[in-house]
């Protein structure tokens, strides 16, 4: 999750930092001074104790009557009270007693705690520190042990520590961004996605480029740039996966979660990359809703699959030849009303055999499984099922459902094509394929000129 979402994690420490060095570029220093002086209160018949008369003698440090001549004396622009919450005044039973002052200015701060004290010496001299006059602390002695002096660092802000906080804080707020990012984006947007849902092997990675977006294959557009080598590794990688030897082990049924994943294309360049290699193909698009190939490839799709089942068009005149005498295409003909029942008839399963022990590989546009479930229909039958996924296009949500309706009803992809997949290592950054796949070349736009005049009709 790290690993995918890391800039997330990153966004937020920086932010943090930035945060945590505008709050030490503004934080007032603060500076403590502090004296200390010895007491002693031992007097004849005194029945309470030294440590107790000393605390006493702390707390009135903080007194009113104690702190007001202090503040006319240095001239302080502040109350009582608020000079009394910048002290610390405090005892121990050793007869210690030590006055502490913070201030802004660290010669302010010695002076106060100094001054403090002289103030509370002659306010216990003179009986003065409370309304009524008990004589209550006259026997206490007070002794200097050292004074206040000038500090030379401030106390606080500790600049070390609100660095630490501020990194700390970063890095808890950024994982906790990214675990949150991750669990709320629906998209699946790496291959490690796919495969915690399917469980089913990533076949190909075929990359997201404008290649693939003109009316030819790109092995016949762009022979040598790297979508046309993407799409014969998945050629190649097909025969690794198809299943054993049966009468329909041949037929690769293509289908995808959902529209606009790419599994037309992916059909199409994959069915041109095996004819480049001699076989017989017969590229089939069997989504009756909404027909793709004929305008992926450029050719025209009035009649095909749905005028063949219904016994309206013989098989030969609906087959079309493309760009190699071995490649084959049957659209998939005019819309119908109900193009479940031609799926699903006895005369598409039988054509399907036929098919499979005419050519040597035929290669099936299913319609999204979203929409129905013929490629599991036709994966039961025997043939090969292949998943396009697309990276940032299929939802997380989605590739669940097809994987839940797949177990239910028995049917299994062989793998996974990974599509639209934003280049890291190809496209121009590849200087192998640099000019290969400069798609307003020369060479790209005469290409697709040939392929337009390659297609025919078997009966022409």
């Amino acid at each position: 999750m790290i690993k995918r979402r890391w800039i997330f994690g990153v966004i937020v420490l920086l932010a943090s930092l930035g945060v945590t060095g505008g709050l030490v570029h503004s934080a007032v220093p603060v500076y403590s001074a502090s004296m200390t002086a010895i007491g002693n209160t031992a007097s004849a018949g005194d029945s309470v104790g030294n440590g107790s008369k000393l605390g006493v003698v702390a707390r009135v440090a903080t007194a009113p009557s104690v702190l007001q001549p202090v503040i006319d004396k240095l001239g302080l622009n502040m109350t009582v009270q608020k000079l009394a919450s910048s002290l610390i005044a405090s005892s121990d039973q050793n007869g210690f007693i030590t006055i502490t002052a913070q201030s802004t200015n660290p010669k302010m701060a010695a002076d106060i705690a100094n001054s403090v004290y002289a103030s509370l010496v002659q306010r216990i001299k003179d009986d003065s520190y409370a309304s009524d006059k008990n004589d209550r602390l006259n026997n206490v002695e007070l002794s200097i042990i050292s004074q206040a002096e000038t500090p030379s660092a401030p106390v606080s802000p500790n600049i070390k520590k609100m660095w630490f906080e501020g990194a700390l804080v970063g890095v808890v707020l950024g994982l906790m961004v990214i675990v949150i990012v991750d669990f709320a984006d629906r998209r699946i947007s790496q291959a490690e996605d796919v495969q915690r849902i399917m469980h089913t092997p990533i076949i190909s990675n075929i990359p997201k480029t404008d290649v693939f977006n003109g009316t030819s294959p790109v092995v016949v557009a762009n022979p040598a740039g790297v979508a046309a080598g993407a799409i014969r590794r998945l050629a190649m990688n097909l025969d690794f996966i198809t299943p054993d030897k049966t009468s329909m082990s041949n037929v690769t049924v293509i289908t995808s979660d959902d529209m606009n994943e790419g599994k037309t294309t992916i059909a199409v360049n994959l069915a041109s990359a095996i004819a480049e290699k001699g076989h017989r193909v017969l590229l089939v698009d069997t989504d009756l809703r909404r027909p793709s190939i004929d305008s992926a490839l450029g050719i025209n799709g009035k009649i095909g699959l749905a005028h063949v089942l219904a016994g309206k068009t013989p098989l030969e005149t609906a087959i079309q030849k493309y760009w190699k005498p071995n490649f084959h295409v049957l659209p998939a003909g005019e819309q119908q009303a109900n193009p479940s029942i031609l799926i699903n008839s006895q005369a598409m399963h039988t054509f399907l055999e036929k098919a499979a022990e005419h050519y040597d590989e035929v290669i099936v546009d299913c319609t999204p499984m979203n929409v129905t479930t013929d490629a599991a229909m036709f994966t039961k039958a025997g043939g090969t099922m292949l998943l396009v996924v697309a990276q940032n296009v299929s939802t997380k949500k989605g590739l669940k459902e097809v994987a839940t309706e797949l177990e239910l009803v028995g049917a299994e992809p062989s793998g996974v094509v990974f599509n639209m997949v934003k280049a890291s290592h190809h496209g121009k950054e590849s200087g192998y394929y640099y000019y290969e796949d400069d798609t307003d070349g020369k060479r790209q736009r005469t290409a697709r000129r040939a392929s337009s005049h390659g297609v025919k009709r078997d009966d022409e």
